[in-house]
């Protein structure tokens, strides 16, 4: 009861058409299935810091109008009250309100199929993503507790597959992303411009000894096996199937194009002509004038 009246209650009414709509034939059906442990405290093995539970049940319970709203994300419920304009009803994010979508918030598919906790054969970045997600929920609303019967912690509290899953994914990101900052350092990515009219070019400044360096289309491929490029700068002239010199670029170049503008050079002499000769028109309309 005290589990009820901290999340599904405000005015002490709560509505029932609601739980019908979700399943549930009375008010007192969902009570039961909640229990007098949805929010129980449980310690961890180490005997010391003390975890915050909520029932799977109880979270859903929480996306009633006029009732405080609880979202959940890898198995942490929030307090989303104060964003009653995203997560309540007729906000935007409604659907969000009552359940953790986890992937829901890479996948943008916010069907009923889509909103859903199970992250399974996300990338490691987006799997990043989603605990980038997590760390907003936890910056801006309060933390109610993690979701216990959820698909990132079962009935007893213990983290699931899905869960150890999801920590080696961020786990490979944030070592494939030590490694791009190791290697961006040791060689600096390339300076770059691109506009309309002359189109896209990359090039390399001399190193702080006065070195030349030259810019190289580099690709690198993660552990996970995403393959990513881009313009990195070395010193070698040496290249490779992963350190290639752009199209068009000879090996000693120190700017190369990367992609043409809308005009070719044909077509650039072409309109200087016609600027030319309309100017010549110009000049002797304004003779003959005076």
């Amino acid at each position: 009861a005290g589990a009820m009246g901290a999340c599904a209650r405000r005015d002490g009414v709560v509505s029932t058409a609601w739980f019908r709509w979700r399943g549930y034939a009375r008010v007192d059906e969902l009570a039961a299935r909640v229990e007098a442990r949805a929010e129980a405290e449980a310690e961890d093995g180490d005997g010391g810091t003390r975890m915050r539970w909520v029932s799977s049940a109880l979270t859903r319970a929480c996306a009633t109008q006029g009732a405080t709203i609880w979202l959940g994300i890898l198995g942490e419920a929030f307090d989303v009250s104060r964003g009653r304009e995203h997560y309540g009803v007729g906000g935007g994010y409604e659907f969000f309100a009552g359940r953790d979508a986890s992937r829901a918030f890479v996948s943008g598919n916010f069907t009923e199929d889509g909103l859903v906790a199970d992250v399974t054969g996300l990338s490691p970045g987006n799997l990043e993503s989603i605990r980038g997600w997590r760390n907003f929920m936890r910056e801006k609303y309060a933390f109610v507790g993690y979701i216990r019967g959820g698909a990132f912690y079962d009935k007893r509290g213990e983290p699931t597959a899905m869960k150890h899953a999801f920590d080696a994914g961020v786990a490979l990101h944030d070592i494939e992303k030590a490694r791009t900052l190791e290697r961006q350092t040791m060689y600096e990515d390339c300076s770059s411009m691109w506009n309309e009219r002359d189109g896209g070019f990359v090039w390399c400044s001399p190193a702080e000894d006065g070195a030349e360096r030259y810019p190289r289309n580099e690709t690198t491929v993660s552990a996970s096996g995403e393959h990513s490029s881009r313009c990195a700068c070395f010193r070698e002239l040496g290249v490779s199937d992963v350190r290639r010199v752009y199209s068009g670029c000879a090996l000693t170049d120190t700017r190369c194009q990367t992609s043409t503008g809308r005009m070719a050079p044909s077509d650039t002499r072409a309109t200087k002509r016609r600027c030319r000769r309309r100017a010549s028109i110009r000049l002797g309309a304004r003779a003959f004038e005076n």
